[in-house]
């Protein structure tokens, strides 16, 4: 698979005739830019400012094609929500968007998926999810154009074993900070 998407599966549903799996993914996220950008197309440059942006997470930084360490999504994190390093510009964000995916299409590449499992989709895949997610695209459609696609989704063992244990160390850590601002001095002397 050329260019895929992680996305990390939410919730399975089986219900009400429409068998589908919400699945997460991580974008790049920006309200508003000061500083001018430059549009390349063909050769051509155009100089614009960019409004809304949003830019989906591929994989780490340093070029390789998936994450292989809870610490190169950190890292990611931190180089993005760094303000330091853009001084004078709109900060940038990490946030969390979901899609829906037809279960079907999903249990193709491995049976049994559950909450926590990533999986790799292809560009066209995404494309079709983001469009029916955004109401632009209506399920019959949606399943006709799913169908015809050739290996969209591939199981990553590797990445579901990388976010469930950056899950687990992002709980610990939120756990721990609300314990330390949650904790209040005993009054010495006095009503307690």
């Amino acid at each position: 698979m050329e260019l895929s998407v992680p996305v990390i599966v939410d919730d399975v549903k089986r219900s009400d005739g429409l068998d589908l799996t919400r699945c997460i993914y991580f974008q790049i996220e920006s309200e508003d830019s000061l500083a001018p950008w430059t549009l390349g197309l063909n050769g051509v440059r155009l100089p614009f400012l960019m409004l809304g942006l949003a830019g989906i997470i591929l994989a780490p930084i340093g070029g390789a094609t998936e994450f292989g360490s809870p610490q190169e999504f950190d890292d990611l994190l931190s180089f993005v929500e760094n303000r330091e390093l853009r001084a004078g510009e709109a900060g940038l964000s990490v946030e969390v968007a979901d899609l829906w995916l037809p279960n079907w299409i999903l249990e193709q590449r491995r049976e049994g998926i559950v909450r926590g499992d990533v999986l790799r989709i292809g560009h066209e895949l995404f494309r079709l999810a983001f469009s029916f997610r955004s109401g632009r695209t209506g399920w019959e459609e949606f399943q006709r154009n799913a169908h015809n696609l050739t290996s969209p989704v591939e199981f990553s063992e590797r990445e579901s074993r990388v976010f469930r244990t950056w899950a687990k160390i992002e709980i610990s850590r939120a756990s721990e900070a609300a314990h330390r601002d949650l904790w209040l001095p005993r009054k010495v002397g006095g009503d307690e």
